[in-house]
């Protein structure tokens, strides 16, 4: 463990990455990140830069360290989330040291929660969220922690700016424009990318406001949406789960609108999507789609008379 945390803690040198994995998460870290899992669009470029056959816009020569982790332990969960926080978030480190206190202790009788903790990909994820919430570890549900750290990364973009574009759209406004990014990118396929020129004006016609040019709100939007940037004007998701998590929270809402047509969903979810439907939906929402396919199908067969 602590060979682990001295190449953490050195990820601040110039020209110093640590790759970090576990299964099929990444996250790449340096001394002014807020721990964002995955520098990698995809499998294919992550085989060509550690070959060296492709450099991802840095200055010189990039050396790349790569250390496969099996899931943490309780222990080793309780040593990354300090060691981590000393690192990236020092100002509620007195916070952070409670919550990691009541954190170990419920691992121990919580499976689920277990299981999300001893994935490191979630642990960054983790301390930029506690600061954020008053948070009690028995309640984190990781849907919960997707939310809040997708509006933590927001929020930061936009508090980058002038006070004129923080207040233009909220941090709930942004996220629902992710959410639009990523249902486009599920109708593509399996791409977590899309172009800025691709994006559909149908997605930016809820955003237009008096005297604002399309073209302006598409720039205002994509300046902090919390999916990552590549010349020339490539919109990536750092990692496939946030993906899985925005693709879910666009069938959540299909769900609990009046006429919940989950047929317009216009792709097919996967499980990884459906696990996530299943945790943030209610059982009002389950309902609501009941009582919509029940309805049509009546008119269908009135129809059919």
């Amino acid at each position: 463990m602590n060979a682990r945390f001295v190449l953490c803690e050195t990820a601040g040198e110039s020209n110093s990455r640590i790759m970090i994995c576990s299964n099929s998460s990444f996250f790449c870290t340096s001394y002014e990140s807020i721990g964002r899992p995955t520098i990698f669009e995809n499998q294919a470029e992550q085989t060509r830069v550690f070959k060296g056959d492709l450099q991802l816009g840095t200055a010189s020569l990039a050396q790349y360290i790569q250390i496969n982790l099996a899931p943490f332990g309780t222990r080793e969960v309780g040593e990354f989330l300090l060691k981590y926080s000393m690192v990236h978030n020092k100002t509620h480190l007195k916070r952070i040291k409670l919550f990691i206190e009541e954190l170990v202790t419920e691992v121990r009788i919580n499976k689920e929660l277990a299981s999300l903790v001893s994935r490191p990909v979630h642990l960054p994820m983790l301390v930029s969220v506690i600061p954020r919430l008053n948070l009690s570890p028995k309640l984190i549900r990781r849907s919960d922690l997707y939310k809040e750290f997708i509006d933590a990364i927001i929020e930061r973009e936009m508090l980058k700016r002038h006070a004129e574009f923080r207040v233009s759209y909220s941090i709930e406004s942004r996220r629902r424009f992710a959410v639009g990014l990523a249902f486009e990118m599920c109708r593509k396929g399996e791409s977590r990318s899309l172009r800025t020129t691709e994006i559909p004006d149908h997605l930016l016609d809820g955003f237009v406001r008096p005297g604002y040019p399309k073209e302006a709100v598409r720039r205002d939007l994509v300046a902090a949406c919390f999916l990552e940037r590549k010349p020339p004007d490539i919109l990536f998701l750092p990692h496939k789960s946030f993906l899985e998590y925005l693709a879910a929270e666009h069938i959540v809402g299909l769900m609990r609108e009046d006429s919940p047509n989950t047929n317009a969903i216009g792709f097919e979810a996967s499980p990884e999507i459906l696990s996530f439907v299943y945790e943030m939906a209610s059982d009002e929402d389950w309902k609501n789609v009941r009582r919509y396919s029940h309805a049509r199908s009546i008119d269908q067969g009135r129809s059919d008379d």
